[in-house]
């Protein structure tokens, strides 16, 4: 899990809990993956492109909010330093009561059932919690 990654969780979590409309995280290829399916699964309301005065890239995330209730907490698992690779049978034992489980597998990012269906194992990045 690369220390952008971390900084995207960490910026929309932090938009969340200050109640804003959207929030700016730094682009990579990666970070705009997860927000793919962040956006899929309805955790964000979108994203977009947005190019600083800099020359510098980044990626503006709509933040969802419904009834004033945010829908986006997370737990790290796997860190820079601190990779936990799994296989499937593991994964099942270990986190098959949390519904959004992200995992890097050799077909990309995948959320845990996504995985299962597949029979795919990888690293568990981390864990999100609806509030």
């Amino acid at each position: 899990m690369s220390e952008k990654m971390l900084i995207m969780l960490a910026t929309i979590k932090n938009g969340y809990l200050s109640k804003l409309d959207k929030v700016c995280v730094p682009y990579s290829e990666n970070n705009l993956k997860i927000l793919m399916l962040l956006y899929k699964d309805g955790f964000i309301n979108g994203y977009y492109f947005n190019n600083t005065s800099i020359g510098r890239k980044d990626i503006v995330v709509v933040l969802k909010y419904y009834r004033n209730i945010y829908l986006f907490n997370y737990k790290i698992l796997s860190k820079p330093g601190r990779l936990i690779s799994c296989t499937l049978p593991f994964l099942y034992k270990k986190y098959h009561a949390h519904k959004f489980v992200m995992l890097s597998t050799t077909q990309g990012f995948l959320w845990l059932k996504d995985a299962f269906r597949l029979g795919l194992g990888g690293t568990a990045l981390f864990v999100l919690y609806l509030r």
